[in-house]
């Protein structure tokens, strides 16, 4: 059921928060698993609430600025009040000493009903730490980074024998399983899966490309998103699964920082796909092409398309999915103003699908979470969240939830 939010105010700080009672406070963890030992049980794993220590703020990004690109790393920033030096990788008197490094796992939580409900906030590994000792500073900072560090290093070998007749989802899968690193593989979440299959597909592990790269070939055919969620597992859905997704919220007069309008950089009237070896399919919109000239969208060539009646069906969806005008990310603020704020805040993922109704500036309809970035600070009395959301405009015509003579396109 949606959620009707009221109009966005300054949240003014103080105040008790009763114990198990939804809060426009949270309670926030943020652990480090210093020793590697995939637990966060030991002495200083958990950074908040630690005696003279603290954790200052934390700021949280995961997502992608456009979407019609693919998902970016999630990063996570931490800062820390350290006066003696307990984080500083190079203090060898620190109980941490030899235990600072690179890619140790890192999991922020929040909870707002007194601990009954835990939300993942980030999952994923220290990239970097840097101390400042600096009188009136003495503060350490963690800089983080999600799975894509995993996901990005270079392939050196892959056993693709018995890789034949997998969907796009099945392929991701087995991607990622190839790095026994990146824990059970089972939390790889597939919404739905793509109508056509992977047959006889040809894949290369030679050492010049990575995870991430094998995963973005099926991607630009398939047109699906792969991200990692809030918790740092592999998510992977289907142009058609996101299309089908229904309104998780209405959110009334609370949009800021917004910039309604139309965008001629996004159109693409003009396409050309090509299965490698073969002739090359276009495809175009002439009423497009008329009204705001030729716009060309980057070619396609790839040996993992079957057939040509393939290229040719993908080179048409991507015309009828970018001949109009799109508009430009839409920014929506929210701050813990309330219980309700604070659940949404706390609860929603990337694409979810959400309602805006703007009726100040007319700007309404249905929209889709392309980013989403996490402000905490004040001891967790301030906690601002930013939404860059994308109207939902014509996706893959899917049976039972679109609309006949709607704007969503019959594609392969």
């Amino acid at each position: 059921m949606s959620t009707m939010l009221p109009l966005l105010v300054q949240q003014q700080h103080g105040g008790v928060i009763a114990s198990g009672t939804p809060s426009q406070y949270a309670t926030y963890s943020v652990q480090v698993d210093w020793d590697n030992d995939d637990d966060y049980t030991d002495t200083y794993d958990q950074l908040v609430g630690m005696s003279g220590y603290g954790v200052k703020s934390v700021r949280i990004r995961r997502g992608r600025d456009d979407e019609l690109s693919q998902m970016v790393a999630g990063e996570a920033t931490i800062v820390l009040h350290d006066p003696d030096g307990r984080f500083n990788p190079s203090n060898a008197s620190s109980p941490l000493d030899g235990l600072i490094l690179p890619m140790r796992k890192v999991y922020i939580t929040a909870s707002n009903d007194g601990g009954a409900t835990t939300y993942p906030l980030f999952g994923g590994f220290i990239r970097s730490v840097e101390h400042n000792p600096e009188r009136g500073v003495q503060e350490t900072t963690i800089n983080c980074i999600d799975q894509f560090a995993r996901f990005s290093r270079k392939l050196a070998y892959a056993d693709v024998s018995g890789f034949g007749n997998y969907t796009t989802g099945e392929a991701i899968f087995y991607f990622v399983n190839l790095d026994n690193a990146t824990g059970d593989t089972s939390e790889v979440s597939l919404l739905g899966d793509d109508l056509a299959n992977v047959s006889n597909r040809l894949l290369y592990a030679t050492g010049e490309r990575s995870i991430l790269d094998e995963i973005q070939r099926f991607l630009e055919l398939e047109r699906g998103t792969f991200w990692m969620n809030s918790a740092g597992n592999p998510h992977y859905e289907t142009r058609y699964a996101k299309g089908a997704r229904s309104s998780s919220a209405t959110f009334t007069d609370v949009m800021v920082g917004a910039r309604p309008g139309i965008d001629l950089d996004a159109i693409g009237n003009y396409a050309q796909v090509t299965k490698t070896g073969n002739t090359a399919q276009e495809a175009s919109d002439a009423t497009s092409i008329a009204a705001y000239g030729r716009s060309d969208i980057t070619p396609i060539d790839s040996e993992l398309l079957i057939d040509d009646s393939q290229a040719a069906a993908l080179a048409s969806y991507l015309v009828a999915t970018r001949k109009d005008p799109r508009p430009p990310i839409y920014g929506l603020d929210l701050m813990n103003r309330d219980a309700d704020t604070m659940t949404q805040i706390l609860t929603r993922e990337l694409q979810d699908r959400i309602t805006i109704v703007d009726t100040r500036g007319g700007t309404s309809g249905d929209y889709h979470i392309e980013s989403i970035t996490h402000d905490i600070s004040d001891g967790g009395k301030f906690h601002r969240c930013t939404w860059g959301c994308s109207l939902r405009q014509a996706e893959a015509f899917v049976v039972g939830v679109s609309t006949v003579g709607g704007t969503d396109v019959l594609s392969y």
